[in-house]
């Protein structure tokens, strides 16, 4: 009877070690074939969501220790035969008891050698348009997710991005390579230790450089520090406005800009940028000069505030170096300079209407408004110059201003005060004389000219001989176009100003200098 026990015994154990090894051995199957069916699922359910064809070569997943590696990824353009997104290698370590309590802990994520095609072929349209599609909108009904996931180390190598723009003539490439990414501590939970964040590149060979040592993800938190050096501003001619007076012949761009994000619930509670900006050979020409006419070896702006909620800047400094302005008239008296602000001609309305008959002759009122206004501006000028203290202070610092500052007057209050003086007078005289004009850039170029040689025909600083040397140059133009072509009728205040100087250097009311 023992002997029968211990046989049945023996086979209920037998039993269980032949039921064991097939639970083993089906065990070490499924997970032998397991990578291999993760991978078709996913070859074949990507194409269903994204509509585009999908490939990878090789799956290694470790379900013991949350190891998952996908090798050789690539996803189609709408085009199969195009690459949109590749990857040589994605590999991820994911903590298994972390999915139980709804905190998704990837111990560590790294992208090696992902590259990226974007093309844009309209304002709006790219070429992963339709992959935003497939992204449903938000329900501000639904309560939010109570999953979370925490990264500790997030890695991405030599990765690219590479980029064409159609939606310019001509079509700009884009290339940001060597993308390097160093990323850890970063979390979705409230209430943690900031993460950090380190990204290098290169856009089109310029050295991109940016590093947070305080990244926050819930609520949003950054302080992040960019730099960007010899970026080539000349790639940005397609993105100009059309026709301007001015091209960009050379230039390259240097940031380095602190920029701090703070979200709160639902919206951006603060945006600010601050830094220097610097622009270094720039160099600008004129369509069909091909000598530049503005050459600028360095210009640095300091930004001490910029607030992009509010929609302020504060400029701390702006310096320049080296400023070359190149400026050239021609024979019809147009400065190209003045002509970048454009060539067309305008026409102002008069002040006043209508022609006064004299005689055989006619006189516009607006003519005549201009000599009454003037009248009056200059006998108001005569007489602030003449019997008011500020007056005769200008007057006295015009002689001497050592003697004038000695005597207490200061210097840069009456400095200020003829500027303004001068400003106003110009403004004037420019709104009562422009509807007598066609107004272009270079239409205030021949009365500069007039106004020179008056002042030096009546003698400097002698409001008299400003009004009789006026009246002179005034009949004598008009006589001279009796006798000459009248082109020539902006030569008569040279000449007259050039006999004077050798009759009279002083000239007609001034006083000569004592010896």
């Amino acid at each position: 009877m023992l002997t029968a026990a211990r046989a049945h015994l023996s086979r209920r154990l037998r039993l269980w070690l032949i039921v064991g090894g097939c639970v083993v051995v089906l065990g070490g199957a499924f997970l032998w074939v397991l990578p291999e069916i993760v991978r078709r699922t996913l070859v074949t359910q990507i194409p269903k969501l994204t509509g585009r064809a999908a490939s990878i070569e090789d799956i290694d997943l470790n379900l013991f220790t949350g190891r998952l590696a996908l090798k050789k990824l690539r996803l189609a353009e709408r085009e199969p035969s195009e690459t949109f997104l590749q990857a040589e290698r994605i590999d991820l370590r994911v903590s298994p008891l972390s999915l139980v309590v709804g905190h998704v802990r990837l111990a560590d994520l790294t992208l090696t050698a992902p590259r990226i095609r974007i093309v844009r072929t309209g304002p709006v349209e790219f070429n992963f348009s339709d992959l935003l599609a497939l992204i449903p909108p938000t329900d501000p009904n639904k309560p939010k997710s109570r999953w979370t996931v925490s990264i500790g180390r997030l890695a991405l190598v030599d990765g690219a991005v590479l980029a064409s723009d159609r939606a310019v003539s001509p079509a700009r490439d884009w290339q940001i390579q060597g993308i390097t990414v160093e990323a850890g501590g970063l979390t979705t939970r409230a209430a943690q230790q900031p993460g950090h964040l380190e990204v290098r590149a290169r856009v089109n060979e310029a050295p991109l450089d940016a590093n947070a040592g305080s990244v926050v993800l819930t609520p949003t938190a950054l302080t992040m520090h960019l730099t960007l050096d010899r970026f080539d501003l000349t790639q940005l001619r397609q993105y100009l406005p059309p026709g301007l007076p001015a091209s960009l012949e050379s230039g390259t761009l240097g940031v380095a800009l602190e920029i701090v994000v703070e979200r709160g619930e639902d919206r951006l509670t603060r945006a600010v940028v601050s830094g220097d900006i610097r622009v270094e050979g720039v160099a600008l020409a004129q369509a069909g000069r091909p000598a530049p006419f503005v050459k600028l070896p360095r210009l640095t702006i300091a930004i001490k505030e910029a607030d992009l909620l509010a929609q302020s800047v504060m400029i701390k400094s702006v310096e320049a170096e080296g400023l070359d302005l190149r400026a050239v008239r021609d024979q019809a008296g147009t400065v190209d300079l003045l002509a970048l602000a454009g060539g067309d001609y305008r026409q102002v309305p008069p002040l006043v209407r209508g022609i006064l008959e004299i005689g055989f002759t006619g006189v516009s009122h607006q003519r005549l408004l201009v000599v009454a206004v003037a009248a009056l501006l200059l006998a108001g000028l005569f007489a602030f110059l003449r019997w008011s203290r500020q007056g005769m202070a200008v007057r006295a610092v015009a002689q001497n201003p050592e003697a004038a500052q000695a005597m207490g007057i200061h210097l840069g209050r009456i400095f200020a005060l003829a500027l303004a003086l001068g400003v106003g007078l110009a403004g004037a005289g420019g709104a009562l004389m422009a509807p007598l004009f066609n107004v272009y850039p270079a239409v205030g170029f021949p009365l500069t000219i007039k106004a020179f040689a008056i002042t030096i025909l009546g003698g400097m600083g002698n409001l008299v001989g400003a009004l009789v040397a006026s009246l002179i140059i005034g009949v004598a133009e008009s006589l001279v176009v009796m006798v000459v072509p009248s082109q020539w009728q902006n030569g008569v205040a040279f000449v007259v100003m050039i006999v004077v100087l050798l009759l009279r250097p002083q000239g007609l009311l001034g006083r000569g200098s004592a010896r």
